[in-house]
């Protein structure tokens, strides 16, 4: 990490200092002169994958249901898929991770403290988080046809813009332009995190046809 990023990062957030003997920022993310937020921040991970940030001042309970994992400080910013499609697109600075991601999360954590709930949407967490992610990569719903698709990444097939949408809307991937800019973006992600979340959204549909068989069978009374 060049001394630039490190000041430029230190001007955004004055609040932060950065010990090098460490490697790591610690001090305050401010988003207004009355709302701040205790951190400490490395960096190391970057550009293979976010930094990671730890929100140590207690504002945020350990739920992941508020974007901070149970075990740790670590706060969840976006799903691992995600990551990787911004930080091969749009994300190629820590600068750029901090206006972009950092503060726009503890923005929406502020406004859930007033609200009761998020400003921007956010995705759930375990399983279901990970489908909403990939809805939104792909622009499509469908549980079964995001998982038919991933698996075929996986086993090394593409798609081309001769063969037919995914969407289902008859048309060629080239023809259907907003599924062709979205394949290409769910294209950036690695063959390990496809295969880790390929395997719990088999989880998930596996628990939703239970679910659905159970309630087929149970028995239901009249009056």
């Amino acid at each position: 990490m060049s001394n630039h990023e490190i000041e430029e990062i230190l001007k955004l957030q004055p609040g932060l200092s950065f010990f090098e003997e460490k490697g790591l920022f610690e001090g305050y993310i401010s988003l207004s002169e009355a709302d701040s937020y205790q951190v400490i921040i490395d960096p190391s991970p970057f550009p293979e994958a976010f930094p990671s940030v730890f929100e140590i001042g207690e504002r945020i309970p350990r739920k992941l249901d508020r974007h901070k994992f149970n075990n740790s400080d670590k706060c969840c910013l976006t799903t691992n898929a995600n990551a990787q499609i911004l930080l091969k697109t749009e994300i190629y600075s820590i600068s750029e991770f901090m206006s972009r991601i950092v503060i726009p999360y503890f923005q929406n954590n502020s406004y859930f403290e007033l609200n009761g709930e998020y400003f921007q949407g956010e995705y759930s967490h375990g399983n279901i988080g990970i489908l909403e992610g990939y809805q939104d990569i792909l622009g499509i719903e469908d549980p079964i046809t995001i998982a038919s698709i991933i698996y075929d990444r996986i086993e090394g097939k593409k798609l081309t813009i001769r063969d037919k949408c995914f969407c289902g809307n008859g048309e060629s991937l080239k023809k259907c332009s907003t599924h062709r800019v979205n394949y290409r973006r769910f294209r950036h992600i690695d063959k390990d995190t496809l295969t880790q979340d390929f395997e719990q959204l088999l989880k998930l549909i596996e628990e939703v046809r239970d679910y659905l068989s159970a309630k087929k069978s149970y028995p239901t009374t009249t009056k």
